[in-house]
């Protein structure tokens, strides 16, 4: 899991994975990162993309603030 922070100071949190033309997959509303479903698609386009997995900023303050993977 990376970090970073936005300006406005809202952490996000994601994961990269494979090599090559970068690919972003950002989740839903009701989603995050870790969907079994975007975690299966990124290691899918790893092959041919660098697939990076974040969660939408709304999601991100409370996934950054829980305990979750």
């Amino acid at each position: 899991m990376y970090k970073l922070i936005s300006k406005d100071g809202t952490k996000i949190a994601y994961d990269k994975a494979g090599q090559g033309p970068a690919l972003i997959m950002v989740a839903g509303a009701f989603s995050y990162r870790k969907f079994p479903g975007q975690v299966q698609l990124a290691n899918l386009l790893s092959s041919t993309s660098r697939s990076t997995t974040m969660t939408a900023a709304a999601a991100a303050i409370a996934e950054t603030h829980s305990h979750m993977p």
